[in-house]
């Protein structure tokens, strides 16, 4: 599977233990019929592949943010910018 690229996996930093890891998930709907289904002890629903964990989840999240700058002299400049 070398050099594939699977658009129903994606990996999201996590805080783990004061360090950021990898948290390989995939959408329920991509399972396969044959994979068994695991339940970890605080819930989590995840498959083992090439030895590795992949959670399931139920949908993606998008993060949408909005750039709103501060009140103040900072705003004055990017207005200035803006009217340019």
């Amino acid at each position: 599977m070398a050099g594939t690229t699977n658009p129903t996996r994606t990996t999201t930093p996590t805080p783990t233990f004061g360090k950021i890891t990898s948290m390989r998930t995939i959408l329920e709907e991509h399972v396969k019929p044959d994979q068994h289904v695991h339940t970890g002890p605080m819930g989590g629903r995840y498959i083992i592949q090439d030895d590795k964990r992949i959670y399931l989840i139920k949908e993606r999240k998008h993060i949408r943010r909005n750039y709103r700058p501060r009140r103040g002299a900072y705003q004055r400049f990017v207005d200035a910018q803006l009217n340019v």
